[in-house]
């Protein structure tokens, strides 16, 4: 079958602003069950917009990668601490239930703040 990699565009909408040095976090995870990140790419904010590919080598362990799950959801986390996890004060854009084989390109949006 086709191979297990999303192409990803990542951008911060326009009415938001991020300071360039501050580490941005795209993630996919499960959409079911375990929340445990299958692929993680680290980034700066002064990147955006950018374009990546998320696979099997953006895996945190072997035995929870990207081409084990059918469908993920996607996050875009511009992170004011540098820390994965989202705080209040972080930017964030969502997409659910993106396949993972053969899934058009998708565009991530940053647009809302963490509460």
């Amino acid at each position: 079958g086709p191979p297990a990699s999303i192409s990803v565009h990542v951008q911060l909408a326009p009415n938001l602003h991020a300071d360039p040095e501050e580490t941005v976090f795209i993630v996919a995870k499960p959409t079911q069950g375990s929340t445990m990140p299958v692929a993680v790419v680290r980034r700066k904010a002064g990147e955006l917009p950018l374009d990546l590919k998320l696979d099997d080598s953006a895996a945190m362990s072997p035995a929870a990668k990207l081409s084990d799950f059918r469908e993920v959801n996607l996050s875009a986390l511009v992170s004011r601490s540098g820390d994965a996890m989202r705080k209040s004060g972080d930017l964030i854009g969502e997409v659910s239930g993106v396949k993972v084989a053969g899934s058009a390109p998708i565009t991530i949006t940053i647009d809302q703040q963490v509460r």
